[in-house]
C-alpha cells in the first residue's frame, strides 16, 4: 500500500484545503461552504478526488503533475462553491434540503437505450 501525506479525505480537507484555500467563505456570497461538507455527495466525490490526486502528485515528484492538480484543485473547488452548487441550501450552517431526490432525477435508465439500440444494430 502506498504511504499517503494525508490519511484520508477528511483529514486533507481539514489539514490542506482549510489552510491553503485562502477565500472569505463567510462574507463573500458568491461563494458557498457547508462545514458538514461530508454530508454532500457531491461534495465527498470532489474532495476525495481531489485527495487522491494530490498524494499522487505530490509524491511523483514531477512539477506537470503538481501543476495539473494545482488546476484541478482551482476547477473543483469553484465547481463546489458556486452559488447554484451542492452547498446551496446550507447558508449559515448544514441544511439536510437538497434539491433533486435521485428518483426525481430527470433520466431514462441507460439500460433501456442500450437494449434499443442493440436491437436496432441487429435489424442493420
Amino acid at each position: 500500500m502506498m504511504e499517503t501525506i494525508f490519511e484520508n479525505a477528511a483529514d486533507f480537507a481539514e489539514r490542506y484545503i482549510r489552510y491553503n484555500w485562502d477565500r472569505n467563505l463567510r462574507d463573500d456570497t458568491s461563494r458557498q461552504w457547508c462545514p458538514k461538507w461530508w454530508c454532500h455527495p457531491e461534495a465527498y466525490t470532489r474532495i476525495t478526488f481531489l485527495w487522491a490526486w494530490y498524494e499522487f502528485a505530490f509524491t511523483s515528484d514531477s512539477y506537470s503533475e503538481m501543476a495539473q492538480w494545482l488546476q484541478f484543485f482551482d476547477y473543483e473547488m469553484d465547481a463546489l462553491t458556486q452559488p447554484g452548487g451542492c452547498f446551496r441550501h446550507c447558508v449559515g450552517g448544514h441544511s439536510d434540503a437538497v434539491a433533486y431526490q435521485a428518483e426525481e432525477f430527470p433520466l431514462t435508465p441507460a439500460i433501456d437505450a442500450l437494449a434499443f439500440q442493440s436491437e436496432e444494430n441487429k435489424q442493420q
